[in-house]
Order: C-alpha cells, then structure tokens, then sequence
C-alpha cells in the first residue's frame, strides 16, 4: 500500500533514531537491490518490496548503502526517518498509519505511506536480481 499520512509538519531530529532499515523507492531500487544482493551481511538482512519501492531490514551496521535511499528507524511499531520526526507524538502517527494501512510493516515518511508484510527469512537473492533489472 502506498498514500500519504496527514502529519502538517516534520522537523529535524537530533539526535537521528538508529537505522533499522534502508528505503529505496523509484530508480534507487535497482541500486539497492544489486548493492544488497552483494553485501557481505545478505544473510542477516530481510527485504520487503512492492511496486516501485524496496526497503531493506538489519542491524544497523550491517544495512548496506546505495544512492538516494532513506534510512528509516523503529518508533512506536513503525518506521520513521532517521532524521525527521513528526509534529505530531509518534504513537498518534503510528496508530494512525497501523490502521490506515492494515499492514504488520508500515513506514511513515513525509510524502508516503508505505505498507506490507514484515519478510522472516533472510533476500532471496535471485528476486534481489530481477529487481535490479526491473526498470
């Protein structure tokens, strides 16, 4: 599921919430995708991707690094950006973004709303692989 969730504004966060997951939406995705498949710590990772989006789950020292991703970090059962927090309490967004959404893995960013099941196995690296030649 992908919309956008009502918060009027967000503000920096300092300091930044620890990573728990790297997002790459758009053309990003086929980076992330190669840049995952090849990481040395593919088998500690998790991946959930849906249409036009891909978001990576770890440890935050073991998440890889890929242009023009966002790093998101767990708050109140969602993820939110690592460097952005809501004007609103993140317990508000994230029963709001729960129920929007219907999802066990939802991510509140400031222009979407992104759902899906949260994966429990380690990337299957051949859907890594078509993924980077997706267009």
């Amino acid at each position: 599921m992908t919309g956008a969730l009502t918060v009027s504004a967000w503000q920096r966060r300092e300091p930044p919430l620890p990573a728990g997951a790297v997002l790459a939406t758009g053309q990003a995705v086929a980076g992330l995708a190669a840049r995952t498949r090849l990481h040395p710590a593919v088998s500690r990772l998790r991946a959930c991707a849906a249409s036009g989006w891909l978001l990576v789950l770890g440890a935050q020292a073991d998440l890889p690094w890929a242009p023009q991703v966002r790093y998101v970090g767990w708050e109140a059962d969602v993820l939110l950006p690592t460097a952005l927090r809501p004007d609103l309490p993140a317990e508000l967004v994230a029963r709001e973004a729960l129920h929007r959404c219907r999802e066990e893995l939802v991510v509140v960013l400031p222009d979407a709303l992104l759902g899906g099941p949260l994966p429990r196995r380690p990337v299957d690296p051949d859907r890594l692989r078509a993924l980077e030649t997706a267009r």
